[in-house]
């Protein structure tokens, strides 16, 4: 396959593989390969389908999640985000990591647009776009509404000409 494949039929494969691929993904709890160089990898591959999540550092963090078709990148999305330094990173990634895993089949790319954590803290989820192209970002909210974390993030199909 020399080049991304855009039409319907892929787009669906595309969509379902990634919506069953992020329930292996950060949300998860798979403990990703960790490199010499500070770099994180999750990987799960189904068939001719692979997905690669990388991410450097902590907090503030940077990310790339790509996945492959028959051995050739055919969608990424970039993210960055952090945690807000005057809470409990830890308290956050509680309603982080479930809130990814409830990722919608339609737009499957982050968590649903809105997510309550058993302990009270609030997933928002606001994008534009479809899986060819989007970009969106997120936020955690604790009860008194104080923002805890926050990540942007786009992405879509690559090397269609």
């Amino acid at each position: 396959m020399e080049r991304c494949i855009n039409n319907a039929e892929f787009i669906e494969e595309l969509r379902g593989f990634l919506y069953r691929a992020q329930k292996h993904g950060y949300g998860s709890a798979e403990k990703p390969t960790d490199t010499a160089d500070g770099n994180h990898i999750l990987r799960y591959k189904e068939g001719d389908w692979e997905y690669i999540d990388t991410w450097y550092g902590g907090e503030p963090f940077s990310s790339l999640t790509k996945i492959t078709y028959q051995g050739v990148v055919c969608w990424t999305m970039v993210y960055r985000g952090e945690v807000n330094h005057v809470v409990n990173k830890h308290s956050v990634y509680v309603c982080l990591r479930p809130a990814l895993k409830q990722c919608d089949p339609k737009s499957p790319w982050r968590g649903p647009e809105v997510f309550v954590a058993e302990n009270g803290l609030r997933y928002i989820n606001q994008w534009k776009g479809d899986i060819d192209n989007f970009e969106g970002e997120e936020f955690i909210y604790d009860r008194t509404d104080l923002r805890l974390y926050s990540s942007y993030y786009l992405g879509g199909l690559v090397d269609l000409r």
